[in-house]
């Protein structure tokens, strides 16, 4: 009894000293939290990939354009705007398409993301994952109803550019989320 006691304490005190402050993201070694975080949006990469659409879908182009600003509304909306970090954003947004015509309605979305902390130049912490699937582990219990949104959009054949535009607003929510504080 003695001796798992002392184990167990040895583990608590392992654990808590461990904590760099920036969980839930993955702090780089040397790096801990010591104020208040507030960020500013660096713009990283972002890619596209799926079937071809018409024209009523926005191009690489305008989903970029569109993710960074919601990317940026959810910044402010949870009030973590400001110029401690910097925060850079990469993403590779997967279009996936069903529908009778040609894969002509929206069905889903992928939304691979790489997120960097960043302080004086330097990477402090990442953060990586695709919020928009239940198979994502850190996202597993945020995606019941939002499933269950896409499955009722590709039955119904509704899903269109308004609905990936819905996932797309998710995804960078969900990013924000995950923000330290």
């Amino acid at each position: 009894m003695r001796a798992s006691f002392v184990v167990f304490v040895f583990l608590f005190l392992s654990a808590c000293a461990s904590k760099s402050g920036f969980e839930p993201y993955e702090a780089t070694p040397g790096y801990e939290k010591t104020e208040v975080m507030s960020y500013k949006i660096e713009e990283g990469g972002f890619s596209l990939s799926g079937p071809d659409v018409d024209e009523s879908y926005p191009d690489e182009d305008g989903l970029k354009t569109d993710f960074f600003g919601y990317l940026k509304d959810a910044i402010s909306d949870r009030e973590v705007g400001g110029d401690n970090y910097t925060l850079k954003v990469s993403v590779e947004w997967e279009r996936r398409m069903s529908g009778i015509k040609n894969n002509s309605v929206f069905s889903s979305a992928v939304c691979h993301f790489n997120s960097e902390i960043i302080k004086d130049g330097d990477v402090v912490a990442v953060d990586y994952g695709d919020p928009l699937n239940a198979g994502s582990a850190k996202y597993t219990n945020k995606n019941i109803f939002n499933n269950l949104k896409r499955i009722s959009d590709t039955l119904t054949q509704s899903g269109d550019a308004d609905s990936e535009q819905r996932e797309m607003r998710r995804c960078a929510m969900l990013l924000v989320e995950r923000l330290p504080k």
